[in-house]
C-alpha cells in the first residue's frame, strides 16, 4: 500500500513510510520541510499505524493542524482525498488503493442534536497538559519528539482506562478524559485522581527514559464535576461549561504555581476532603463568576490517595 503527500499547486508527490513517522514543519530536519512563517518549526507528524492507515498528528503545534477545513483535536485517521492544512499550506494526502473517497461535506459537518434527544449526564473531567512542550519540540530531534509523544499517547491512554474512564480526545499534548458520576458517587472522583497520580508517574517515567531532555516533563491537572452534554459530533465528545471548567483550571495551575487545580464541586464528592481549610476564590478567562477551588502539588494528592 502507497501513500503521498502533495503540495496544493505542485505536482511532486512526497512518499509516505510504510514504517514509522513523516515530519511536517519549518525545520530543515523534517520530511517535509515548509517555507511557511506560520508553520511551526515541527508542526505535525503522519504516523503509519502498521495496518494500512495513517494518522495525523499535531505535535503541539502554535495554530493548529486541519483535516478537510476542521481543526484536529487528537490524532485524525486520513482518508485518500483529504486535505491537510498546516499553517497557510494545503496538502493532499493521496492513497494508492483506497476506497472511493467520501463527501467533503460530510466529513466536516458538525452534527446537532435536537434538544429533545439531548443526553445530559453529570461526569467528572480530567484535563492535563504537558508544561512547556511546545519549547520542548524546538529544542529536540523530531524523532524523538516522535517516540516520546507515541509513548504519552499510549501510556496515558492505558491509565484512563485502567481507572475506568473514558479518554474523550487529545489535544496537542493535552489529555482530556472523563468519569460519569452516578448518584454523586466519589467513586468517579477517585478514579480521576488516580488517573492524576498515573499520569504523573507516566512523566517520570519519561524523564528517566530520556535523560537528555533540556528540562524534565512535568504536568498540569485540573478536575471538575458537573453536567456536560454527552455524545456531541462524529467523535462522541462531551461539552458544557463543566468540560470548559476543567480546561480553565488547569491552565490557571500555571498561573498560581500549582500542580492540580480541583473544584468545589469534585471536593464535595470526595470520600473524605482533607482540603475544606485550603479552598480559594479565583477569578478564571472566560467566566464571569469567580469559582472556589483547592490548589495542590502532586505530594498532597499522594498521601491523600493513601489514605482512602
Amino acid at each position: 500500500m502507497s501513500a503521498w503527500l502533495k503540495l496544493e499547486g505542485e505536482s511532486k508527490k512526497h512518499a509516505l513510510p510504510r514504517l514509522g513517522n513523516f515530519c511536517i514543519g519549518r525545520n530543515e530536519s523534517c520530511d517535509l520541510c515548509l517555507a511557511d512563517p506560520k508553520a511551526s518549526r515541527n508542526h505535525a507528524i503522519v504516523q503509519n499505524t502498521g495496518t494500512g492507515g495513517y494518522l495525523l498528528i499535531d505535535i503541539a503545534s502554535k495554530n493548529g493542524c486541519y483535516v478537510n477545513n476542521k481543526r484536529i483535536s487528537s490524532p485524525s485517521e486520513l482518508k485518500d482525498g483529504d486535505q491537510i492544512q498546516v499553517g497557510n499550506t494545503k496538502i493532499d494526502f493521496l492513497k494508492s488503493d483506497s476506497e472511493q473517497p467520501q463527501d467533503r461535506m460530510e466529513q466536516t459537518l458538525v452534527m446537532e442534536k435536537p434538544l429533545e434527544t439531548l443526553d445530559i449526564q453529570e461526569i467528572t473531567i480530567l484535563v492535563a497538559d504537558i508544561r512547556g512542550f511546545t519549547a520542548l519540540t524546538e529544542s529536540l530531534p523530531i524523532e524523538i519528539i516522535a517516540e516520546i509523544m507515541n509513548k504519552w499517547f499510549e501510556y496515558s491512554t492505558e491509565c484512563v482506562e485502567k481507572n475506568h474512564g473514558t479518554l474523550d480526545k487529545f489535544i496537542g499534548d493535552c489529555v482530556y478524559a472523563r468519569w460519569n458520576s452516578v448518584d454523586k458517587s466519589p467513586e468517579s472522583v477517585v478514579n480521576a485522581l488516580q488517573t492524576a497520580r498515573g499520569l504523573n508517574q507516566i512523566s517520570i517515567d519519561l524523564n528517566n527514559q530520556y535523560d537528555n531532555l533540556p528540562f524534565p516533563i512535568k504536568i498540569g491537572i485540573g478536575v471538575n464535576t458537573g453536567r456536560a452534554v454527552m455524545d456531541i459530533g462524529k467523535d462522541n465528545t462531551a461539552l458544557g461549561d463543566a468540560v470548559n471548567l476543567a480546561f480553565r483550571l488547569e491552565d490557571h495551575s500555571k498561573t498560581i504555581g500549582k500542580q492540580i487545580i480541583l473544584s468545589k464541586n469534585t471536593c464535595e464528592q470526595l470520600p473524605k476532603n482533607p482540603w475544606n481549610d485550603q479552598s480559594q476564590i479565583i477569578s478564571v478567562k472566560g467566566k464571569k463568576d469567580k469559582v472556589e477551588i483547592v490548589a495542590l502539588e502532586f505530594d498532597d494528592l499522594y498521601k491523600y490517595l493513601d489514605s482512602v
